[in-house]
């Protein structure tokens, strides 16, 4: 044998049995990956799927350790805002969550834009507190008793159909975690056991903690609020006026890799602004003189959250038809406006009671139907048929 054909041999040799370590390698790491995903699953199906309860972690006994606190504050803060009407409750406020106090800033102009690439959280708030908070507002009565878990998994698989979003840059439209089912606690089992997969496979250790956010923060509680405060703020800038967002466009991004967690929620939409409120011009939604769009990152790996978009701009000039001439025999209208009154909103009942506006409602995904068209429409035809039978 030569020394070349025994050196093309032993090279042979060598790498068949590299690949032979490699596909053992790959073998074992394929059967740890299976053994690492039936443990887990184990531990979630023995557990909590097919029960009526999410995992208890560090974020849900934060939650309801400090509901009772919040309950004393918001008392407070109602109290001194019956007394001090210009009194600005700091729980509904951007400023108290956001560091914009000193940035978003209007000088009166009835023309305005803010625009920013980065604002950071308030220093004085955790991402704990800002979901928590967004809970105690939105569904406080969550924490009333101790059936805490049982009424977040039933909150959870309420809404986390009902929003688009993308995991590690999969599309995921809803129908994936139980469609319409009406069993709320499947369709979060459904969703766990999904975060629980992407959760092995970029990494393969799965805290229930940041699985338990990532579920909290994909239900309408905290997207509900966020929407508040920007409406609270931008109340604010424009009073006297009176304003709602409409044409509502939200969805998540959700990003699980072995070194970090985070999710981004996408926000857009226009705003109605009334045009002269204090003389009965209410809000007409067929003239959108804003908008409002914004890019908000929570970082569940390191406690975090900022924004790395908001923009804010509105002209209240546009926010109604011009002057109508045609009102009387003189040219003038009595200093009426020429509002389609169909679609204006009450701004008593925005701003004071703090009721939703129809349109805030469908644009925040309510399935409400109205009964009393179809009540009225029954009524009406059994009318029908009786005199038509008591014609015969």
């Amino acid at each position: 044998m030569s020394m070349a054909t025994e050196n093309i041999k032993n090279t042979e040799n060598t790498e068949n049995t590299e690949n032979t370590e490699n596909i053992k390698e790959s073998e074992y790491n394929q059967k740890s990956n299976l053994l690492l995903k039936k443990k887990f699953f184990s531990k979630y199906d023995k557990y909590y799927a097919n029960t009526e309860v999410i995992p208890s972690t560090k974020i849900t006994n934060y939650m309801k350790k400090y509901y009772n606190a919040y309950k004393v504050f918001s008392e407070e803060c109602e109290q001194r805002k019956a007394s001090d009407p210009t009194y600005v409750n700091p729980i509904k406020n951007l400023d108290s969550y956001f560091d914009t106090k000193d940035i978003i800033i209007n000088n009166g102009s009835r023309q305005f834009t803010f625009e920013s690439s980065s604002i950071e959280k308030n220093p004085d708030m955790s991402l704990y507190k800002l979901l928590a908070y967004s809970y105690y507002v939105k569904s406080r009565k969550a924490f009333e008793d101790n059936n805490y878990l049982e009424n977040l998994k039933y909150i959870i698989g309420k809404d986390v159909n009902r929003e688009k979003k993308t995991i590690n840059g999969v599309y995921y439209d809803g129908t994936e975690f139980g469609g319409d089912s009406t069993d709320k606690y499947k369709i979060t089992d459904a969703f766990y056991k999904l975060l629980i997969s992407y959760f092995q496979s970029n990494g393969g250790v799965i805290d229930y903690n940041t699985i338990n956010m990532i579920a909290l923060l994909s239900a309408q509680s905290i997207q509900n609020f966020i929407s508040d405060l920007f409406l609270y703020k931008i109340r604010f800038l424009v009073r006297p006026e009176d304003c709602s967002p409409f044409h509502i466009n939200k969805n998540y991004k959700i990003l699980i890799k072995p070194e970090s967690k985070t999710m981004e929620y996408n926000y857009s939409a226009e705003l109605t602004i009334s045009k002269d409120r204090l003389n009965g011009q209410f809000m007409d939604p067929e003239y959108p003189c804003g908008n409002i769009e914004a890019k908000l990152l929570f970082d569940l790996t390191n406690d975090n959250y900022k924004f790395t978009f908001l923009k804010i701009n509105y002209d209240l000039d546009k926010c109604g038809p011009e002057m109508d001439n045609m009102g009387s025999n003189d040219g003038s209208n009595n200093g009426k406006w020429n509002i389609n009154y169909k679609y204006a909103i009450p701004a008593a009942g925005v701003l004071a009671a703090g009721i939703a506006t129809p349109f805030l409602l469908g644009a925040l995904g309510g399935k409400r139907r109205s009964k009393k068209y179809s009540t009225r429409k029954r009524v009406v035809t059994r009318k029908m048929r009786k005199n038509k039978h008591s014609q015969k």
